[in-house]
Parts: C-alpha cells; sequence; structure tokens
C-alpha cells in the first residue's frame, strides 16, 4: 500500500493553501466585450451569450469547478474568452466550503488507520448536488447541447472534477482536470468519455510527479480513457489548455459511451 501520508499531504495543500495567480486567454476580451455574470442558486454563476450565433444550435456548456479559495467569477474571467470564440455557455458553481467535499473526503480517508485502500472511490456527493442542480436551474433561462457539456476544474477543481465528470451516470461528454492533487475515481466509469489531465512540471503547490505517476495511472485502471499533458510551469492554468478546450466544445467525444 502507498503511504497514506502521501494523500494527506497532498489533500492538505490543495485544500488550504490559495491558489497561484492563473493566466486568462491569450487574448483577454476588453470591457466592452465581456458578457455580464448571472447569479443562480447557492452562489452559482453563469456567462451567457449576448444573443445566439445561430437561432437553431443550441450552445455548448462549459462548467467550471474552481480551486480551494477561488470564486466562481474567477473561473469565469479566466474562460470568458473560450466562451465568446464559441459562443459558449459558462457555468461555475461554488463549493459549499472552502473546498470541494470530496477533498475532505479523500483526506479522512486517508487519516483511518483502518483504510484498506488509498483511492477513494465516488459517487455523489453534496457538492455533486450542487453542480448538478446548478445545471438545471441553467437550463431554465437557456437550452444548452447536451452533446457538448464540459467538465473542467483546477486544482482542488480538477480533483473534483475527475472523480464527478468521469462517472458513468454523469452528463458530461469530456472532462478536463488542471493541476489535479488527490486519486479519487468514479464508482463506475464511463469508459469511452475523453479525459484530460494537465500539469506544470515545476508545479510547487501540488506535485507533477503524483499526477503522473498515480493519479492518471489510477484513473486508466479504473478504466477512464485519459490523456495526460505536462507542460513547463507551475500551479497554473497552461495557454494550451484553451486551444484543447477549444477542440472539445467543437464536438470531441460525441459518442461517448454513458
Amino acid at each position: 500500500m502507498r503511504s497514506v501520508m502521501v494523500f494527506f499531504l497532498l489533500g492538505f495543500a490543495g485544500a488550504f493553501q490559495w491558489p497561484a495567480a492563473v493566466p486568462a486567454s491569450a487574448e483577454a476580451l476588453s470591457p466592452a466585450q465581456r458578457r455580464p455574470v448571472v447569479g443562480l442558486p447557492d452562489q452559482a454563476v453563469a456567462s451567457l451569450p449576448a444573443a445566439p450565433a445561430d437561432p437553431d444550435k443550441r450552445p455548448a456548456l462549459i462548467v467550471l469547478l474552481h480551486g480551494a479559495g477561488q470564486t466562481p467569477e474567477q473561473m469565469i474571467a479566466i474562460f470568458e474568452n473560450d466562451a465568446a470564440c464559441r459562443n459558449a455557455v459558462l457555468l461555475a458553481p461554488k463549493s459549499l466550503g472552502q473546498t470541494w467535499d470530496v477533498v475532505a473526503m479523500a483526506i479522512g480517508r486517508a487519516m483511518e488507520a483502518s483504510l484498506s485502500s488509498d483511492v477513494l472511490r465516488y459517487s455523489s456527493s453534496k457538492d455533486a448536488e450542487r453542480v448538478m442542480s446548478a445545471i438545471s436551474q441553467l437550463q431554465q433561462t437557456i437550452s444548452t447541447d447536451p452533446s457538448r457539456q464540459v467538465l473542467v476544474g483546477f486544482s482542488d477543481g480538477a480533483t473534483f472534477a475527475l472523480a464527478l465528470g468521469t462517472g458513468r451516470d454523469r452528463p458530461f461528454t469530456a472532462v478536463v482536470g488542471l493541476s489535479p492533487g488527490l486519486a479519487v475515481v468514479p464508482a463506475r466509469a464511463a469508459p469511452r468519455r475523453p479525459v484530460l489531465v494537465m500539469h506544470g512540471r515545476s508545479d510547487r503547490s501540488l506535485s507533477f510527479d503524483f499526477t503522473k505517476g498515480t493519479i492518471v495511472p489510477t484513473l486508466r485502471g479504473a478504466g477512464v480513457k485519459v490523456e495526460f499533458v505536462p507542460f513547463p510551469g507551475g500551479h497554473e492554468i497552461a495557454a494550451g489548455a484553451h486551444g484543447a478546450l477549444a477542440q472539445l466544445i467543437i464536438g470531441f467525444g460525441r459518442d461517448e459511451e454513458r
């Protein structure tokens, strides 16, 4: 068994450190181009297109999970250019606590002396209900394309995105985990759902080596289809993440098996 202390230290770093500054899109929008942010129940926020480019084509939905100490509004700002370029809807739910509850669950399991496995198998939680409720609330305002519904998370949000979004019973067509910190796998994985994991080689907050050597292999062992992309940087969102996300928005993963 791998040391549970490794899980505790990584989880502690992800849950209680404020995330490093993350860059917005390569070409940030001017104030005049920025779309208004709409408040939803449970502190979720959304950014909607001013008008649909094609009234007969429903927009893609990008669901954004923040890092510990971040706000939904910060995640909206980082990805607003991607959304504007693709006429997509951004939705950023808010964790009930400072970080997502799956992180606290993983830390708790790591501290149990009777732990028989150092990998948490995950199906649902209160924060999962908050995310899915935010999606339902959004659909009352605007109808999005269910074949282009991408879940994106950074830091602790990446750990949660990989746990939540890869489950067979979840409606996401692709998942992006940016600099995760814990190995949490779904109870029942969607084997053909595209999953992208990116991590900076010089990350001093959450271990690059742990992501490469433990998180990615653990997800693959659970049946998740993972593409791992390292980049030369720290605890941040790489510029390349925006291009990869654009491909997912276009429709990569429409034939996934749920």
